[in-house]
């Protein structure tokens, strides 16, 4: 029983469906790791390591193009004398299924996110950099988040 419950978890919670975590050894990147890796992610796709929190957030329209917002979160776990660490990043995917880009948040505390129109919204004081506007159709290469200037990051 348990197989089949961590055999679902990386199928659905851990791919653009869920909002669940997953744990090290499973698939954590789930449906999105095809996108992931076509789309030039940089980032580790090694889960034997990490536990991952991934969530979609839902899909921003900006001029005629959409793209799908996930709120990915992570804790890496360490080897017995190390630390453990974590983050939450802003993934954008295009209508293709294919990754964008990202926007590394820093964390504590974590940040929810919310979608209205070509708009992000985070929930960091007004004037803190709690939005992210897609204005030109497309992610900004950078933009002024939680009082610091975050880029477009592969």
């Amino acid at each position: 029983m348990l197989r089949v419950f961590k055999f679902a978890c990386a199928l659905i919670f851990c791919g653009s469906l869920g909002s669940l975590p997953c744990h090290a050894g499973e698939d954590c990147f789930g449906t999105l790791r095809n996108g992931l890796v076509k789309g030039g992610y940089s980032g580790d796709l090694d889960c034997s390591d990490i536990k991952v929190n991934l969530k979609e957030v839902g899909t921003l329209i900006a001029g005629p193009n959409s793209y799908t917002i996930y709120d990915f979160r992570y804790t890496t776990i360490p080897s017995p004398s190390g630390t453990a660490h974590g983050g939450q990043r802003v993934w954008v995917f295009s209508a293709d299924g294919l990754y964008v880009g990202q926007y590394v948040l820093s964390p504590p505390p974590y940040r929810s996110i919310r979608i209205s129109g070509n708009t992000l919204t985070l929930d960091v004081p007004a004037g803190h950099g709690e939005k992210v506007v897609f204005s030109d159709g497309s992610p900004p290469k950078q933009s002024f988040v939680d009082d610091d200037i975050v880029p477009l990051e592969k």
